[in-house]
């Protein structure tokens, strides 16, 4: 395989397009890492996810983001537990609206 710095801008054209058509299709998205974070509605949820996705992000794909989608779940479970807490604390300080 010839070196990148010896290709000619046109095979470089070329070989970039042909990543960009294998690699940016729904096909290879859905079965990819990538497509954690976005399944997140909030942007700080979908930072967090990459970063999760991310640190695991290393071999079979389809184990990753079967890992990752588990992994997100018990992160879900979490950031809707704490955002209970807190909306129970703030509550707690108007406790004529609690029955």
């Amino acid at each position: 395989m010839a070196e990148y710095s010896d290709y000619s801008y046109e095979q470089m054209y070329e070989l970039l397009e042909a990543l960009h058509d294998k690699y940016n299709c729904e096909e290879f998205i859905e079965a990819d890492p990538i497509s954690i974070p976005p399944s997140f509605a909030r942007l700080e949820d979908q930072e967090i996810a990459g970063f999760l996705a991310a640190t695991i992000a290393w071999g079979n794909r389809k184990a990753i983001v079967k890992s990752a989608r588990r992994m997100m779940q018990y992160v879900s479970a979490l950031c809707v537990a704490s955002r209970l807490r807190r909306l129970s604390c703030r509550l707690n300080r108007y406790p004529y609206l609690l029955p």
